[in-house]
């Protein structure tokens, strides 16, 4: 790797050394941002949102339409897992 171009350094060692913490972060970062989101606007009571209907759901004390937003959330979370370990898998198979 001494003889080799900076472009060939970072190709061959550097990324493959720095991807799979950079796809973990990215798929921490996704999580963490929707639920954050989606606590803002419940916090907020934003028109139109997840978090304002999930404040009037607990307000009327209609615990399926929470139980059913939650559930949403958690599946749109775990679709980003399984995209981000496709992309992971795709990406080893490359490095």
């Amino acid at each position: 790797m001494l003889k080799g171009t900076t472009f060939e350094k970072y190709k061959n060692v550097y990324l493959p050394l720095a991807l799979p913490p950079m796809l973990i972060t990215f798929l921490q970062s996704v999580s963490l941002g929707v639920k954050v989101m989606v606590m803002s606007e419940y916090i907020a009571s934003v028109n139109n949102s997840i978090g304002q209907i999930i404040n009037d759901a607990k307000l009327n004390l209609d615990f399926s339409v929470i139980l059913a937003w939650l559930i949403l959330l958690v599946l749109i979370i775990v679709i980003f897992d399984v995209l981000v370990s496709i992309l992971k898998k795709k990406l080893n198979k490359i490095y």
